[in-house]
């Protein structure tokens, strides 16, 4: 356990898969003193109002903004309870990212100034489609077995891309 202004800090949460996510939407938003988990999170704001206090910072989220919080840090979500509170959380377990987008192909790309993502329907893409992206020059990548929803597999894919190159800190 760590220390805050005195107080104990506890470890929440566990991760058991590769990542996982949820969808929230609440009036009051939960309630959490300052805690840290051994895993990194992403949050994207759909609505409300929420200030994160990490560490020393406090990062004041608008909707559709995108928060990473990285493993081991203490934070603490200081929610507007005035109006719903929804968000989307991806729990990461680096170590995946790793494996999905191995440093060849960020590597190999380095010197690309834009990524265009593709993502196909629920249940994916065709095989004679994914053959076309691959004549065409593009990296397949796969978010391993879960099926995500086509709503849900953009913000996903784009989120794992931002967190792999870096553009998340």
């Amino acid at each position: 356990m760590a220390a805050k202004n005195n107080k104990k800090v506890a470890r929440e949460g566990y991760l058991k898969e590769n990542y996982h996510y949820f969808h929230l939407r609440d009036t009051a938003g939960q309630e959490r003193d300052f805690h840290f988990h051994e895993f990194d999170k992403i949050v994207l704001l759909l609505a409300g109002r929420v200030d994160y206090a990490m560490e020393s910072s406090v990062y004041t989220l608008r909707p559709w903004d995108i928060l990473l919080v990285r493993h081991h840090t203490i934070h603490k979500a200081l929610i507007d309870k005035s109006e719903p509170y929804e968000r989307v959380i991806l729990y990461l377990d680096r170590r995946f990212f790793d494996r999905l987008m191995p440093d060849t192909v960020l590597e190999a790309n380095k010197a690309a100034k834009t990524v265009a993502l593709v993502t196909g329907p629920e249940g994916g893409f065709a095989p004679f489609e994914a053959d076309l992206a691959r004549i065409v020059g593009l990296h397949i990548c796969s978010m391993g077995e879960r099926i995500l929803r086509c709503e849900t597999a953009p913000v996903v894919a784009t989120t794992a891309v931002m967190y792999a190159t870096g553009n998340l800190s």
